[in-house]
């Protein structure tokens, strides 16, 4: 079909055929899409095929300004679809695509932006696919890639050369960032939160992030980020709900175990996946992370599940728990590469963090602690299989009211790693059925002079090439 001549040419065997049609009467027949498809008219149907954006002017050699055509095609209210060029580079301002319209790609093209727009490049109220977006963030002072709107879409777009974030947002929900990728983003690839208003129903599912080409380093904040409330409240007034994390992968860059890094040093904001701020009713799931000074962090959070996602060489912590109540930490594995602290934490942050269970998690080569838990009430810490060459299998400071059952764990031995599980001036729980292999010590007690350790049971374990399997020291000094 040809849009300018209302052309539709028909082939049937070897002959060829062109036939001038009325589009506004021109219908298909009951059936001709398919079984069960009803009567539809042709105009109709073939709307769906987009306005290519050539027909208002648009030239795309990445030199001529396009911005008025696609102005003038945006503000057409009667186009549902705009469809890019193939092999196509088009340059433009600031661009805002009003919800109803849904902008479509084709294979090699893109959109660039003009140098010192030095802001929002795309303010998306509709929907965008298959689009390839060059933000040209080497001639911007500021500005993010894609600014999303309620209600917005993105799916298999590609963002490159932000200056901020790739893709960001403060709308009130109804949000989705599904199969699509930002390279090299100035600042997070994907940042949503922080909005004015309760916020719900936030999908960011499948996506690729990639910021390696910075350092540890170089680099400033991290990869997908879904905070609730500003910083500038106390407490929490904005919650976020329904948020699904799942099925992305994040790399950011690695830095050498050991290295110091202050408060303010950025690579201490390089997090893989954080969800911040009252994000409540909301699941991070099957996700990959590379890197990083943290690869998952859950913080200040209600209601989150954390499972079958893989956590590598992150620095500091693979999983996070700060301050939160009724999480799961489910069926990820965190592979440290002698390069991650600690495998697992759960962190007072802001306040306590209340019932958090930590099971099935596979954990090595962490330098630290595999599992460390401190503040933290209500706490299952089951079924861990750990293999670490250094530090502690488990460590429980300032705990109460656990349980940590049937945890596999093997250390490096004597001189490496101190002791299987360590309970620092914690209570009322229980430590059972763990196999306990490779410690300098198995179970250890460790608090102060003035300290009463209540309501413990150590029952059921089985010790292995331990120097001592159970020990307790109420000094304060090394256990």
């Amino acid at each position: 079909f040809n849009r300018e001549t209302s052309i539709v040419t028909l082939r049937v065997g070897l002959v060829e055929g062109e036939i001038p049609i009325n589009l506004a009467s021109a219908t298909l027949a009951p059936g001709a899409l398919g079984p069960g498809s009803v009567e539809r008219g042709v105009a109709d149907e073939l709307r769906g095929l987009g306005t290519p954006v050539a027909r208002h002017g648009a030239v795309g050699n990445g030199s001529t300004d396009d911005s008025a055509s696609f102005a003038a095609l945006l503000a057409d209210t009667s186009i549902g679809e705009i469809t890019l060029n193939a092999n196509k580079t088009y340059l433009l301002g600031p661009m805002t695509i009003p919800s109803g319209i849904t902008l479509r790609g084709a294979p090699g093209a893109s959109l660039k932006a003009k140098a010192g727009i030095d802001g929002n490049f795309i303010t998306l109220g509709g929907v965008m696919k298959d689009v390839v977006i060059d933000c040209n963030g080497a001639n911007q002072s500021s500005g993010h890639g894609v600014n999303m709107l309620a209600g917005a879409r993105i799916q298999r777009c590609t963002v490159i050369n932000a200056k901020g974030c790739g893709i960001v947002s403060s709308a009130l929900g109804n949000l989705k960032v599904t199969e699509s990728k930002v390279y090299n983003s100035g600042n997070n690839g994907i940042l949503i939160g922080e909005p004015s208003a309760g916020c719900y129903d936030v999908v960011v599912k499948g996506n690729l992030v990639d910021r390696s080409a910075f350092t540890y380093l170089t680099i400033v904040e991290g990869g997908i980020k879904v905070h609730g409330h500003p910083v500038t409240v106390t407490p929490p007034a904005v919650t976020i709900n329904d948020v699904d994390v799942s099925g992305n992968r994040v790399v950011l860059p690695t830095a050498p175990f050991g290295t110091s890094f202050s408060g303010g040093d950025p690579y201490r904001s390089a997090v893989g996946i954080e969800l911040w701020g009252s994000v409540r009713k909301s699941a991070v799931r099957g996700n990959l992370t590379y890197g990083g000074y943290i690869g998952i962090s859950i913080d200040r959070s209600v209601g989150v599940a954390v499972g079958n996602n893989i956590v590598e060489s992150a620095f500091y912590h693979g999983i996070e728990i700060a301050g939160s109540t009724n999480v799961a930490v489910t069926g990820n594995p965190i592979i440290g590469n002698e390069l991650t602290r600690n495998g697992i934490y759960s962190d007072p942050g802001a306040d306590h963090s209340y019932n958090v269970s930590i099971n099935g998690n596979p954990i090595t080569g962490t330098r630290a602690y595999a599992i460390i838990a401190e503040q933290t009430t209500g706490l299952t810490i089951a079924g861990n299989p750990i293999t670490s060459g250094y530090g502690y299998g488990i460590y429980l400071k300032n705990c109460a009211e656990f349980a940590v059952a049937a945890n596999q764990m093997t250390g490096g031995g004597y001189a490496n790693s101190q002791a299987g599980v360590l309970m620092d001036q914690s209570s009322e729980g229980a430590v059972t059925g763990n196999f306990i292999k490779s410690y300098n010590i198995g179970v250890s007690l460790l608090g102060t002079t003035a300290y009463t350790f209540s309501d413990l049971t150590i029952a059921s374990n089985q010790f292995k090439n331990t120097n001592a399997n159970v020990s307790a020291n109420l000094s304060g000094g090394a256990a």
